[in-house]
């Protein structure tokens, strides 16, 4: 998953807007409720930013939505970090984890991850070092950031960090693309097809195939419509939009190929879609269906989620 700006940003940037100095929120009531000017929307804006830089000053809140850079997190208090370093990663794990056990797997784990995604990327190089950072649960990846997850990436600081346990193994190429697409290729993709490419990356989902695991929610009537993907890719559970994104953008790779969904990475919309590929949504949707009947779905067990 990538941070990035969107509603529920906006609704965390307002939660701690509340908790810092409950006067603001007031004073955000009554602006909602006025005349939304020019001027009044310069004054929250600017006390807005003032909360933030107060809270940072006085220890006061944990930001989670600002990009954290190696280094702070190198000197988080309550973490100590082993650093492992190879040709193109410098991996962080916690002494006594699991993670440090098995480091030498996670250091070709995570470079073949690296050749991967180089690879889909279409580059030859890539000059940028990538920090990992891997925690033993989703509660110290709580303590670490501010937000219980399996795996967060940060393009701006070059910054992946993941869970690794005997439950959860978050490893792979899924972060690190987002980081290295992030800066290689720019630009600010939409949601289904910034996590379709990262989940495309590692052609898998919960140990299946991204082609069989959609075919099978195909079957089931699981699937989200693909206009509703890619226009409303929040409003499903990420136990659809995820394989399903990766799936769809898989066959967008294989049919159209590297360059046109480089294009397609600078919107993501569906007229930009419907531009790359010179078909409409239906047609498109139709043709993606075709090959996934294609694939096996026979071995998958897969828990289908309760609807919203």
């Amino acid at each position: 998953m990538i941070l990035a700006n969107n509603e529920n940003t906006k609704i965390e940037e307002s939660k701690l807007l509340y908790s810092v100095f409950p006067v603001l929120a007031r004073v955000e009531v009554d602006r909602c409720s006025a005349v939304k000017s020019e001027f009044n929307q310069a004054v929250f804006n600017f006390l807005f930013f003032l909360s933030l830089l107060l809270a940072c000053l006085t220890g006061g809140a944990s930001i989670s939505f600002a990009s954290p850079k190696a280094h702070e997190l190198l000197q988080r208090k309550g973490f100590v970090w082993k650093t492992a370093v190879t040709v193109h990663l410098r991996i962080h794990s916690e002494p006594g984890t699991l993670a440090e056990a098995r480091i030498d797997e996670l250091k070709q784990w995570q470079e073949k991850a690296y050749a991967r995604n180089l690879q889909l990327l279409n580059l030859s190089t890539y000059s940028s070092l990538t920090d990992i950072f891997i925690v033993g649960s989703r509660e110290r990846m709580k303590q670490l950031i501010g937000v219980e997850t399996n795996g967060r990436a940060f393009p701006k600081t070059k910054v992946v960090i993941f869970v690794f346990s005997e439950t959860i193994k978050a490893a792979g190429s899924h972060e690190l693309m987002h980081v290295m697409a992030g800066n290689a290729w720019k630009g600010r993709p939409t949601f289904w097809l910034s996590e379709g490419f990262a989940c495309y990356a590692d052609d898998m989902w919960h140990g299946y195939r991204l082609h069989d695991l959609s075919k099978y929610l195909l079957q089931k009537k699981s699937l989200a419509s693909l206009k509703e993907l890619i226009e409303n890719f929040g409003n499903y559970s990420d136990m659809v939009t995820y394989p399903q994104s990766g799936s769809f953008v898989k066959y967008l790779y294989e049919q159209y190929g590297v360059d046109k969904v480089k294009t397609l990475w600078k919107s993501g919309s569906a007229k930009a879609l419907k531009r790359m590929t010179g078909k409409d949504i239906s047609t498109i949707e139709q043709e993606w269906h075709g090959r996934l009947m294609e694939a096996d779905a026979t071995k998958v067990a897969y828990e289908l989620p309760r609807n919203r």
